[in-house]
């Protein structure tokens, strides 16, 4: 059998751009309060989601969380996440 190298790697290349990836969606608007009720400026995560392009993980957001349709929101920023992998880690232990 021969091998197609040629093949193998356009193959590569279609799966690697077609392939998912992961997303997550942030915005600096809104109010968030600590633990003990104090206000705080930070981000608030909309939602984490795969799509092939930010684009597509933005309109996925936007079908599982139809209720960011009629927020206040504006401004979204989108960034690339490198897995769905998750450490949980404990501030009072550092």
């Amino acid at each position: 059998m021969l091998y197609n190298s040629k093949h193998t790697i356009e193959s590569r290349k279609s799966n690697q751009l077609n392939a998912m990836r992961y997303f997550i969606f942030l915005t600096q608007e809104g109010l968030t309060k600590t633990p003990d009720n104090a206000d705080i400026d930070n981000l608030q995560v909309l939602g984490v989601v795969s799509g092939e392009s930010e684009k597509l993980a933005f309109e996925n957001l936007l079908k599982e969380n139809d209720y960011l349709l009629n927020a206040d929101y504006d401004e979204v920023v989108a960034m690339e996440l490198v897995s769905e992998k998750q450490y949980f880690l404990n501030l009072k232990n550092a």
